[in-house]
């Protein structure tokens, strides 16, 4: 073991420069380590800071405020017309207002099973009139209202008629004719 350590004392006086440059190379390559993961991490930060600032330069805000329940009473033979229905939106920049409902027509509601009772549909689909027009309320997405600009207006204005014929039946107690409808507000952005 001691001619080891002489060998290896005899190496290290031989050639001193060795020892100096393998210890500098090695401070020098995790300088370099050290170095590169701050570059690394300062791209990310910038990286984030941009996406950060990206996000709240694209915030846009939207209040809306939809009707809720419509009763047509007892529908009688003909046409049978809604109260007027207003949806309230404040947008900064133009929308766009969709309604669609979960069936193709009002069928009659068991209320004490909260279900719809299968063949008890009306003969005719409730029709939605607004400004744009006058629209099938159905299973698809349907245009209610389009704003190109930030609101105001901010009302859009409508109602439903239903128009029951001859042979639509009338829901007997416990039931009624029902439809649900979704309505849905999407920004232009």
């Amino acid at each position: 073991m001691r001619i080891i350590h002489e060998r290896l004392k005899a190496y290290r006086r031989a050639q001193p420069g060795r020892l100096y440059q393998a210890r500098w190379a090695s401070r020098s390559w995790a300088s370099r380590m050290l170095g590169s993961a701050a570059v690394i991490v300062s791209i990310v930060l910038a990286l984030a800071a941009f996406g950060l600032w990206r996000v709240s330069a694209l915030s846009y805000t939207l209040d809306v405020s939809f009707p809720g329940n419509v009763d047509l009473g007892v529908l009688a033979v003909g046409d049978n017309t809604s109260e007027m229905q207003m949806i309230l939106v404040h947008s900064d920049v133009g929308y766009k207002i969709y309604v669609r409902a979960d069936r193709d027509r009002l069928c009659q509601w068991d209320e004490q099973f909260n279900s719809y009772v299968a063949g008890r549909d009306m003969t005719e689909p409730l029709i939605l009139f607004s400004d744009e027009g006058s629209i099938a309320v159905g299973v698809t997405d349907a245009l209610l209202a389009h704003r190109p600009g930030p609101s105001p207006p901010a009302a859009v204005h409508f109602w439903f008629q239903q128009r029951v014929g001859f042979d639509d039946v009338p829901a007997p107690l416990g039931r009624v004719y029902r439809i649900l409808l979704t309505y849905t507000v999407v920004q232009d952005v």
